[in-house]
């Protein structure tokens, strides 16, 4: 308790006072205005909280969705067939092989180009291109067996590593595309990553 002889000191004692109280007993009143929630502020963190709620339901909803068994892993290796034409002598000679590959290798073969949305058509030539360069078999007319090529569509999308979808072309019709997935980026970068380390050893 504080005495004051002239009602000038007034001002002075109860700053002093309120302050003093203000330290000693802080309670929820005690708030600056400006700290003081807006219902534009309240409304915001509703949202917040309802998106948070949503973003759960859809987590648990991805967590319960039941895994395919008997899938294979990307050390898993896959039979491919190759078709294509040798030269000998002066003539051209139908020769088939069959290439055994894991399915980190098949994915890593169109991985850095699923950035540009490839076509289906593409895709398979791309995976053409890089197992014919990597095996050295013969340019000419060389192609990849029809099942194979839709077993390696099917099971990388199982795997989550890209997403085919149905569009329109430029030409006005339509056409399957591969998309980059999250997981197939990550593995992507992942599959680089290796690739230096190997390089740098």
């Amino acid at each position: 308790m504080k005495f004051w002889s002239h009602s000038k000191e007034l001002p002075g004692q109860v700053a002093l006072s309120l302050q003093k109280t203000i330290k000693m007993y802080p309670a929820v009143g005690w708030v600056r205005g400006n700290a003081v929630a807006t219902s534009d502020n309240l409304q915001e963190i509703n949202e917040l909280r309802k998106e948070n709620e949503r973003l759960k339901h859809t987590l648990g909803k991805i967590s319960d969705t039941p895994k395919i068994e008997g899938l294979v892993g990307l050390d898993d290796v896959f039979e491919i067939h190759f078709a294509f034409e040798e030269r000998i002598h002066t003539s051209y000679f139908e020769k088939e092989i069959s290439i055994a590959e894991t399915w980190s290798e098949i994915f890593k073969s169109i991985a850095f180009d699923l950035l540009g949305n490839p076509s289906e058509s593409d895709v398979r030539r791309l995976m053409v291109k890089y197992f014919g360069e990597k095996y050295e078999l013969p340019a000419r007319n060389r192609a990849m067996a029809n099942e194979d090529f839709r077993t390696i569509a099917t099971q990388l999308e199982l795997l989550g590593l890209i997403k085919r979808v149905n569009a329109k072309t430029t030409a006005g019709g339509t056409a399957i595309f591969w998309n980059e997935t999250p997981v197939g980026r990550n593995q992507k970068f992942l599959t680089r990553a290796l690739s230096v380390k190997v390089g740098s050893e």
